[in-house]
C-alpha cells in the first residue's frame, strides 16, 4: 500500500482537487487498487473514482457564455456535457437545428474550397 503523497504524486493538480474531495472510505477503496500505472494516471484515477461511485463535480469547470443572440449557454469544461432534463428539451431540438445549419455551412464551404473548375 502506497501513502498519499506517493499515490498522487503522478497525477495532475484537478485530478488531485477531486480525489480529495472524496470520502475517506472512497479513498481507502481507489488507493487498495495498487498504483496508478499506464500513460494517463490522472485518467485513470478518474475512472477509478467513477467506478467506486465517487463525485466528480468539484472537477468540473462550468462557464457561462453568450451566444450571439444574447441568451446564455452553459459550457462544461474537463467533463461531460449536462444531461437535458425534460423541461428543456426545446432548447436541445433548437441547439441540435443549430448545429444541423452549422455542419451544412461547413460542408458547402469545404466543397467550395475543392471545386477547381471557378
Amino acid at each position: 500500500a502506497q501513502d498519499w503523497d506517493t499515490f498522487i504524486s503522478v497525477v495532475d493538480d484537478r485530478a488531485k482537487e477531486v480525489f480529495a474531495a472524496q470520502s475517506q472510505e472512497l479513498i481507502q477503496a481507489v488507493m487498495e487498487e495498487g498504483p496508478l500505472n499506464g500513460s494517463n494516471p490522472s485518467a485513470i484515477l478518474m475512472a477509478r473514482i467513477r467506478k467506486a461511485g465517487g463525485t466528480q463535480n468539484s472537477g468540473r469547470r462550468v462557464a457561462k457564455s453568450k451566444v450571439p443572440n444574447g441568451s446564455a449557454q452553459t459550457v462544461v469544461r474537463g467533463g461531460r456535457q449536462p444531461h437535458v432534463k425534460a423541461g428543456q428539451a426545446s432548447s436541445s431540438s433548437e441547439s441540435q437545428s443549430g448545429l444541423h445549419g452549422l455542419g451544412l455551412a461547413l460542408c458547402k464551404l469545404n466543397n467550395d474550397m475543392w471545386n477547381f473548375d471557378v
